[in-house]
């Protein structure tokens, strides 16, 4: 059997660190990273060094005219405090900076850019610092949060230039109800624009149905997003409050992988009751932005958005409709302190998997695991974060019997899970789920291997450096096989697949390509690359020829490939070649 020679550890954080009101850390989000968790607030990978001062921190990027989430040269990126996603830094505003090298004049583009920052608990009065890369070159951020500034330095003339200011917005997510679902969360395909009314003033119309939505729904229950500048990480996501009647608050800086990820924050989300042209109109007063929604008789509509003031337990801590928040099983109880919930279960040993949702509805985004914090008592503590798509759900072991609370504070998005019954106020009775130490691959193949067994030893991965899998696997042609791989031999609690609501590939059904040894955001919109937000729908695939084939797999990039090793039918199948 194989066994992980190398464990990727899930972020575990002090909360004196994370809470703490001086700066202890400093971290870098955004496309500048090549790894899949680029936007988690919790990542170390994502850390910003001590600068020689003590005062400033600093991280170098190898950064490149075709990167970018479009590969046009285009990053987007924030900072944020102390692994804290409350505290998060922004653009205020660019500063002009004079040229330092006497060899510039007035045609050529600044090597360096200077900004200044404004820290925000919820992400508002702030937009993601946007910039182009015109040559490939290496580029220093410097941040001086007491200060609130950002000093890029290219190493290259001629190599940076800023992005600001509004071209476009655009209209995307399940608003599209003819699109597939890789299509929805396009932003650049036409017909999307939002048309201007005036200054500071947009709006577009788009036919909904009342049995519209996600496929799986049909509801009439439609989420979406506002790109800008054909960008979504430059655009805009709603902020979840009852603070207005008639309109919507919205956020900058927040697409669908770049959201700012608290309890708080979610995609626009409305329930259409009419078949017809709906209106959004969008205003821009100053730094603020809000968003109405008109049925097709004029009549204004409310955004579940504003309705998001309770949380429900979800998970398989229930025996049935276990992710369903709106089974009255799911309710959690809102104490004497606001935003504080809890629920009491009796719970037996084994491993469970819970998240949060908000506001009775999945399309809220549920709240799973950002990070561990270290606990002095005897239950779990975390912080929980929705980063779609790369979060998990939340995990634990329980080896004691007995009952034990669960409780949610909105005002931190802390998760508490706290035993009760004396014979479980021990140590060790609550584990976490702190890692991952194995990885299968699970489908419908053929023996030796064991199909659809999450817990078999035959359907281990080989652990290679570097967070990467491997399995050799024999395949007939011209037959399908479907799969996802799942980590720690769990009862399907961590799986990883081609998360097709990321808007990143162009089919799920021929995972086909060979690994470089870094995968940016153009090469998985072409690709695709595994997520492991919740439990995902298969991949698919067709051998065009009898053999051996190698199933790869990058933990880091989510990068992942289907590669044909030794041929043993050298008859071409109905299907084609392997791309």
């Amino acid at each position: 059997m194989f066994r992980a020679s190398t464990v990727l550890l899930f972020p575990y954080h002090d909360p004196q660190h994370v809470f703490a009101g001086s700066i202890h850390a400093l971290g870098v989000l955004g496309t500048v990273h090549s790894h899949r968790n680029r936007w988690n607030p919790f990542e170390p990978a994502n850390d910003m060094h001590r600068g020689d001062d003590r005062v400033s921190w600093v991280r170098w990027f190898d950064l490149h005219p075709n990167g970018g989430r479009h590969g046009d040269g285009v990053y987007n990126l924030r900072f944020i405090i102390n692994h804290n996603p409350r505290r998060s830094l922004k653009l205020r505003h660019w500063l002009s900076l004079p040229f330092t090298s006497a060899e510039d004049d007035s045609s050529s583009l600044p090597h360096q850019l200077h900004a200044s920052l404004v820290e925000s608990s919820l992400g508002l009065g702030g937009s993601n610092l946007t910039f182009r890369v015109h040559k490939t070159c290496a580029v220093c951020l410097s941040v001086d949060p007491i200060r609130g500034q950002v000093l890029f330095r290219s190493s290259s003339r001629n190599a940076l230039s800023l992005i600001t200011g509004t071209n476009s917005w655009e209209l995307n997510g399940f608003v599209w109800d003819g699109a597939d679902m890789f299509q929805k969360f396009n932003e650049r395909l036409p017909g999307r624009d939002f048309h201007s009314l005036s200054d500071g003033l947009w709006e577009i119309s788009i036919p909904l149905r009342r049995d519209g939505g996600i496929d799986f729904r049909h509801d009439g229950v439609y989420q979406f997003l506002i790109s800008r500048n054909g960008d979504e990480d430059q655009g805009l996501s709603a902020i979840n409050s009852s603070g207005f009647s008639d309109r919507l608050l919205l956020v900058e800086g927040s697409g669908f992988g770049s959201s700012h990820g608290s309890s708080y924050h979610s995609a626009p989300t409305i329930r259409v009751e009419q078949d017809g042209p709906h209106t959004l109109t969008l205003q821009q007063h100053q730094d603020v932005y809000h968003l109405w929604a008109r049925g097709p008789d004029g009549t204004p509509l409310r955004f579940i958005n504003q309705k998001a003031s309770t949380i429900q337990l979800l998970g398989s801590v229930f025996s049935e409709s276990s992710f369903d928040p709106t089974h009255p099983q799911s309710e959690m109880d809102e104490g004497k302190t606001p935003g504080a919930f809890s629920r009491i279960l009796d719970l037996g040993k084994g491993t469970y998997s819970i998240n949060f949702a908000i506001g009775r509805e999945l399309f809220l985004d549920t709240m799973g695991f950002g990070c561990w914090l270290k606990s002095e008592g005897r239950g779990l503590r975390g912080l929980a974060w929705h980063g779609k798509p790369n979060e998990l759900n939340i995990g634990f072991h329980v080896h004691c019997s007995g009952r034990y609370r669960i409780q949610y504070d909105r005002g931190s998005d802390q998760f508490m899970i706290d035993p009760l019954s004396p014979e479980c106020n021990l140590p060790g009775c609550l584990e976490p789920v702190a890692a991952i130490d194995s990885l299968s691959l699970v489908g419908s193949f053929d023996e030796p291997m064991e199909s659809w067994s999450p817990a078999s030893e035959r359907n281990l991965m080989a652990s290679l450096p570097g967070h990467c899998f491997e399995k050799l696997v024999s395949l007939h042609a011209g037959k399908s096989y479907t799969f996802k791989f799942v980590a720690n031999r769990s009862n399907w609690l961590i799986v990883f697949a081609d998360y097709e609501l990321d808007g990143y590939g162009l089919s799920s059904r021929v995972p086909t390509r060979r690994l470089g040894s870094d995968c940016d955001l153009s090469e998985l919109r072409r690709q695709g690359h595994l997520t492991s937000h919740g439990n995902p729908p298969p991949l698919s695939f067709t051998p065009p020829f009898d053999g051996v084939y190698r199933f790869h797999v990058d933990l880091n990039t989510g990068a992942y490939a289907v590669e044909q090793l030794e041929r043993t039918d050298w008859s071409p199948s109905p299907t084609g070649i392997v791309r």
